[in-house]
């Protein structure tokens, strides 16, 4: 049976998966009616598909029916929240606004999701302050979307770069000077 298996480390690995999943795209994530099965395969395609689907599914049956569960999962909670935001739930309308500033660190990280909650929260605020560094960006496969540090430039925000690296040695420094140069992500200048 299913509980013959070794529950935690199935939870640890299908999570990963998951978070694959559902990351690809923000609907999928918000979407009651898709079926998180049908998404993996939709996405995932190939000769994989039906791997990372039966992972899906067995991921979701564990949550669902594990001992002391249900449990959610973080992208459960994010997309709980973005449906939340979505449907105009009342709590998600009193949130607006309710800070003057709001700060998003790690900004290259953040996926699609995540942004667009923030968004929600920053209506009615002063300003919001994105910090990142494209060139650090280490999350793309969990859905991290650094391109939207760039779009946010776009729209007409201000860059102020922070140009000392007080944490690497100066042939580091160079080193990513170097493999930075002349990509998207080299944005704000050399790091000294």
């Amino acid at each position: 049976g299913l509980w013959d298996c070794d529950a935690k480390g199935v939870l640890t690995i299908s999570e990963r998966v998951r978070e694959a999943c559902v990351l690809v795209s923000p609907s999928d994530a918000t979407s009651p009616s898709q079926d998180l099965t049908e998404a993996c395969a939709e996405h995932v395609g190939g000769p994989l598909a039906r791997t990372f689907a039966r992972a899906c599914g067995i991921y979701e049956h564990v949550k669902t029916h594990a001992p002391g569960g249900p449990y959610l999962d973080f992208c459960d909670m994010m997309a709980l929240v973005y449906r939340g935001i979505e449907n105009g739930d009342q709590w998600a309308r009193d949130l607006q606004g309710r800070y003057q500033y709001l700060a998003l660190d790690e900004a290259q990280d953040a996926n699609t999701i995540q942004v667009r909650i923030l968004e929600h929260l920053a209506v009615g605020s002063k300003a919001t302050i994105w910090v990142g560094d494209f060139r650090q960006s280490i999350y793309g496969f969990r859905g991290a979307r650094p391109d939207l540090l760039h779009d946010r430039l776009d729209r007409g925000a201000v860059l102020l770069p922070m140009r000392y690296n007080y944490r690497s040695g100066k042939a580091i420094v160079r080193a990513s000077n170097a493999f930075a140069a002349g990509t998207p992500w080299h944005v704000g200048g050399d790091s000294v």
